[in-house]
């Protein structure tokens, strides 16, 4: 791989990352004939109707889990918990307080998994080349990439599992960590509660790799025009 072409993968890292997990979770999809989008978003409201805010807390869990939250939509339980309680008449605060309850329980788990070394009974699940990654992030970074990461449950299992692996103060973890869900979760319930529960049919899986795709072509025409600001001068000098 030639030089250019490492550093725009680390500077788009992100949301390469992003790309690849939902790549793989929709041919793993495919595949294996799994239930489609809608099916699924019918089961969970069903589930969500009779038994309220325990799918939510549960959900949440599941969401949050290294390893296990690949193979789920990202973001889902925020999303369709806040819009079904819309329509159920459940308490929205209460949903978002459940969220992220279950997003601080698993922040722990994944910390521990990093921390004891647990994670690599998980690295042969294809998890290796986006942990090492995000723990060369969180080494360069530390504790403050938790804010930019945990937007999205999928990555910010990997960096939980990452400030575990290089042994990061636990309380600043803690820390962190409550005040990133809380200002994220806050954040995207408010934006379902303001679009209603339409936007359950706008978050799939199609739509969120158009977005990403979109923020990859981005992202790679802002490096280009960054990379011949650099290199028109080093060229100008040289001929001097």
């Amino acid at each position: 791989m030639n030089k250019p072409l490492k550093e725009f993968f680390k500077y788009a890292s992100l949301p390469i990352i992003l790309l690849v997990i939902f790549a793989m979770l929709t041919i793993f999809y495919k595949i294996f004939d799994l239930p489609s989008y809608g099916e699924i978003t019918a089961w969970v409201k069903d589930m969500f109707m009779v038994h309220g805010y325990w799918v939510v807390f549960l959900g949440a869990v599941a969401e949050g889990l290294l390893f296990a939250n690949w193979y789920l939509p990202g973001s889902v339980v925020v999303v369709m918990g806040v819009a079904f309680a819309q329509e159920s008449g459940l308490n929205v605060l209460w949903i978002v307080t459940l969220i992220v309850s279950g997003f601080m329980i698993t922040a722990v788990i994944n910390y521990a998994l990093g921390r004891y070394g647990w994670y690599r009974l998980l690295m042969k699940f294809g998890l290796a080349d986006a942990l090492n990654k995000t723990k060369k992030r969180v080494e360069k970074h530390g504790l403050k990439i938790i804010f930019g990461t945990y937007f999205h449950p999928n990555i910010g299992a990997l960096t939980s599992t990452s400030a575990g692996i290089l042994h990061l103060s636990f309380y600043r973890f803690l820390a962190y960590s409550a005040l990133a869900l809380v200002t994220w979760n806050a954040f995207w319930a408010m934006v379902v509660y303001i679009s209603g529960p339409a936007i359950v049919e706008i978050v799939n899986y199609k739509n969120l790799l158009l977005i990403l795709g979109s923020w990859l072509i981005v992202l790679a025409i802002v490096f280009i025009w960054k990379r011949k600001k650099i290199l028109i001068p080093a060229t100008e000098e040289s001929e001097e």
